[in-house]
């Protein structure tokens, strides 16, 4: 199932086959993320395409998060900005 860079399917119908053959996969997809489900059950091509760029804009978020973080752990500890940048951090990923 190959994807676009901002998440989209570049074949939007052969992703809903490919998902409707699994019936496995779409159980899964239907527990954690139903809009998705409910796009491929009803055929929704663009519903299903806004829910997959979603996803990989919540996904390409949490890794610059996560590469920020990596970068900031080896700031100057008196760097007061990066420390607070750390902080800021922290409290995203704990209200996440």
């Amino acid at each position: 199932m190959e994807q676009n860079a901002d998440g989209s399917a570049v074949n939007p119908q052969a992703f809903i086959a490919a998902m409707r053959a699994n019936p496995q996969l779409l159980a899964t997809i239907a527990a954690s993320v139903p809009a998705l489900a409910q796009a491929v059950n009803t055929d929704n091509t663009a519903g299903m395409q806004e829910v997959l760029r979603r996803l990989a804009a919540g996904q390409r978020a949490e890794q610059e998060r996560k590469a920020e973080l990596a970068r900031l752990q080896f700031a100057d500890p008196m760097d007061m900005d990066a420390q607070r940048r750390i902080q800021e951090l922290i409290e995203q990923v704990g209200a996440c």
